[in-house]
């Protein structure tokens, strides 16, 4: 483990240039704000992520929960120590695309508006391992326009998927392109410019119907009728050739819409 841990050291180091020098300081709010782009279809943990100093400086007291292990002191060999070995390297060729889609292949500036997201499978309190969706947005940058905090996400979809499609998606947010499940395979990053194949409107109902709302809840929440909700899920359903909503959002994983 701890030799995992140091090349995934290494892979950031490799762009220490690009890593801000000086400690960012975050308010709770703004926490919340960054949360609300992330999404979450089951229970999760997040963290903060310090890339000044290549440690988690926080993590949110429900790892316990999921994990098994306290949030005190946590650090990278903890989480490392969690991760299935047949899924240690695809972990770390996913951190190498990721370092190379945000420090090469777009400015400086749209670091902030991409999420990455990818999958691999972790080892719960129970010595069960589940498949954890991993999602990492940078929340703060200093002048320069260098990476500060990041913050990451853990979520349990293994009620919606059981086995880890080795691809890894660049979400852009604020109108930004997307980058749609890539494989990790090639020894380059080889981009793949995807739209999302719903609009905004579907995208909100997908994610409220992953979160477990009916029809009619969901309706409630968006200011819409119970027909136009109904309406949006079944055109939804037959794009993608669903039965029904779980296997919708399975799909929707596996194709790293969201």
């Amino acid at each position: 483990m701890e030799e995992n841990v140091g090349k995934l050291r290494a892979v950031w180091k490799s762009f220490e240039h690009k890593l801000s020098k000086d400690e960012q300081q975050i308010s709770a709010q703004k926490i919340d704000e960054y949360l609300g782009a992330i999404f979450c279809p089951g229970p999760f943990y997040y963290y903060l992520m310090d890339f000044s100093k290549l440690e988690i400086v926080y993590m949110h007291p429900s790892v316990e929960d999921i994990l098994g292990i306290s949030p005190e002191g946590i650090n990278l060999m903890d989480l490392s120590f969690r991760i299935h070995p047949e899924d240690q390297q695809h972990f770390i060729k996913c951190e190498q695309m990721a370092s190379s889609f945000l420090f090469k292949e777009i400015d400086v500036s749209k670091i902030p508006l991409y999420k990455i997201s990818y999958c691999f499978r972790m080892r719960d309190r129970e010595e069960n391992y589940r498949l954890m969706l991993h999602q990492a947005l940078t929340i703060s940058v200093d002048k320069k326009g260098n990476i500060g905090k990041v913050i990451g996400v853990h979520t349990d979809i293994s009620h919606f998927v059981s086995a880890n499609n080795h691809r890894i998606s660049f979400i852009g947010l604020q109108g930004e392109p997307s980058y749609l499940g890539l494989e990790v395979t090639g020894a380059e990053l080889d981009l793949q410019l995807e739209d999302r194949p719903f609009s905004k409107r579907e995208m909100e109902i997908i994610r409220l119907l992953a979160d477990g709302f009916s029809a009619q809840e969901v309706a409630e929440k968006l200011y819409l009728s119970y027909h136009t909700i109904r309406t949006h899920r079944q055109n939804i359903l037959r794009r993608l050739d669903c039965r029904n909503t779980v296997q919708l959002i399975a799909k929707c994983i596996r194709n790293g819409y969201i």
